[in-house]
């Protein structure tokens, strides 16, 4: 009996630190082994404290309306990135993009229609990135690309091909063509991620006022 409650104190206290890590915003802590080897109430608690950290992940970590991951995701990807390129010196790259004459299509086809345009969007972007690197919605109608160990030249010759599937993308029963300006620079070790980021909307701002529906590279 002694050795059953001893047993049975110690799961209870890894869920409680377990819970306690998904209550501090750690959702990819690993679930003890303990807590699943016992066919009780604890097991429940675990499958249910599992699929509870899948689905805050999923609020807290993604953009609801695109499926991207979110500012604050991106945020914590620019930290680690900052940190991999001093330690391990690895490169990276980082863009902004934007849509063109988004709020032209709000104002013509309607809000309904711009969400829809979005999702198209995201989902070209989500696609072209598979094995480069990390897409996120960086806020209203502007995204985030971050090139994982690319020189500038290799990131630009991949952009290049996501932008051209962008504009395979026409708003919906309609003849309007969606493009998008892309703002492209490296990232430097050493450099703060503002540093950087202050660079790529530089370049963004640059192909915009250029004409748009160009990358901006430097």
């Amino acid at each position: 009996m002694v050795r059953f409650n001893k047993k049975l104190a110690d799961r209870i206290f890894k869920m409680d630190r377990y819970m306690n890590k998904l209550a501090g915003g750690e959702f990819d802590y690993e679930m003890p082994r303990e807590l699943m080897q016992e066919d009780d109430e604890i097991k429940s608690l675990a499958h249910d404290g599992k699929k509870m950290a899948r689905a805050l992940k999923t609020l807290v970590e993604f953009d609801a309306l695109t499926e991207l991951n979110n500012r604050r995701s991106a945020d914590k990807k620019l930290s680690e990135v900052r940190i991999r390129m001093v330690e391990m010196g690895m490169k990276y790259c980082v863009c902004i993009a934007d849509i063109d004459f988004f709020k032209k299509v709000n104002d013509t086809y309607g809000h309904e229609m711009g969400d829809e345009v979005l999702r198209m969007v995201a989902a070209k972007l989500k696609k072209g990135m598979v094995g480069k690197g990390f897409a996120a919605r960086w806020g209203g109608e502007e995204f985030l690309l971050i090139f994982d160990g690319r020189e500038l030249d290799i990131a630009k010759r991949e952009l290049s091909m996501i932008m051209d599937d962008v504009r395979t993308i026409y708003v919906p029963d309609t003849d309007r063509q969606i493009t998008m300006s892309f703002g492209l620079t490296a990232m430097i070790a050493g450099e703060s991620t503002d540093e950087a980021l202050s660079r790529a909307d530089a370049n963004l701002y640059e192909a915009k006022e250029g004409g748009r529906n160009q990358i901006v590279c430097k």
